[in-house]
């Protein structure tokens, strides 16, 4: 009877100390999920062009969150390539990304494979351009900025000028929304300095395409006196082409957008560059990366759509840049 009464403890505290074990397995479990980091998380960044100025301002800003939360960045270039857009968005799903950031320059091309990542659990985020199927969209307003920028430049050529200029204008046509863009900036001259002419205008996103494009003005327009463009890069290259051939002075001017290191820096020192639109895109980076970091942990934000604030900059607001 003893050793029945035994066998019968041993059983239930064998039965006891198993279920104990479970329950604090279970627990174990419900902890690590809530102390789930982003430590290993894999995050593919596309833009098109990773040599430009702006891309590697946000870029590195993106990088410095990444190294302090153990989160890998896998970058790839589309060359304002469509098709090499989505060859790289196909990338990073292949590679096991849990978020994407890309700027998405072409919605038709994208929005299918972008569509394809969401369902698959990938949190993507859209930049510079719209998309229905994306997690978040990060946007600036074209028509406000294009204006923006055309009504700085209509502004200083009335103050300055007398109210008329011969303008040029640096496009970016392979990007539509920079297309859209560089037509506002015409309306907004017009619109402010309507005795302007509009004398030329070409595809002129990069520092190199600017140069060319400001040698072909110093040969066909050289009464040109106000060039204005969808970003710095650009303008900044026809302003090192105009000042290699020494056409600077107070009756040029030239005006971008992005508030690039370089940009700030020519308004700093009174060059023809005279102005930019400022977003603070390298707060920007960070937000994008910060919003797939919270999504992937479980906080996905109270806004899908992001519209970036935009403040025009001259001389006289240079402190407002960070």
């Amino acid at each position: 009877m003893p050793g029945k009464i035994t066998r019968v403890c041993f059983v239930i505290c064998l039965s006891c100390f198993l279920a104990a074990c479970s329950f604090a397995g279970s627990l174990g479990e419900d902890t690590a999920h809530k102390e789930k980091t982003a430590k290993g998380m894999k995050i593919g960044v596309c833009m098109s062009d990773m040599t430009h100025t702006t891309f590697i301002e946000m870029l590195d800003q993106m990088h410095r969150k990444a190294d302090k939360l153990g989160v890998e960045i896998i970058e790839f270039s589309s060359d304002s390539d469509p098709g090499n857009m989505v060859e790289g968005l196909e990338n990073f799903i292949a590679a096991g990304c849990d978020a994407i950031i890309f700027q998405n320059f072409d919605q038709d091309a994208s929005e299918y494979v972008v569509s394809e990542a969401v369902k698959k659990g990938i949190i993507v985020i859209s930049y510079d351009n719209y998309s229905d199927a994306a997690t978040y969209v990060y946007v600036a307003d074209n028509e406000k900025l294009g204006f923006a920028i055309g009504h700085m430049a209509g502004d200083w050529i009335n103050e300055n000028l007398g109210g008329r200029a011969n303008v040029a204008i640096c496009d970016y046509s392979l990007i539509n929304f920079l297309n859209n863009r560089a037509d506002y900036i015409e309306e907004g001259i017009r619109e402010r300095a309507p005795e302007s002419k509009i004398v030329a205008r070409q595809d002129a996103g990069l520092l190199d395409q600017g140069v060319n494009f400001g040698e072909i003005l110093l040969q066909a327009h050289p009464d040109v006196n106000v060039v204005a463009g969808v970003n710095d890069n650009g303008v900044l290259g026809v302003k090192e082409a105009f000042e290699s051939a020494h056409k600077t002075g107070p009756s040029i001017a030239m005006f971008g957008c992005d508030a690039t290191e370089e940009g700030i820096k020519a308004i700093r020192e009174d060059s023809v560059f005279r102005g930019t639109v400022y977003f603070d895109l390298k707060q920007a980076g960070e937000d994008m990366f910060m919003a797939a970091v919270n999504a992937y942990l479980g906080d996905p934000g109270e806004k899908r759509v992001v519209t970036f604030q935009m403040v025009p900059i001259m001389k006289d607001n240079l402190d407002i840049v960070k």
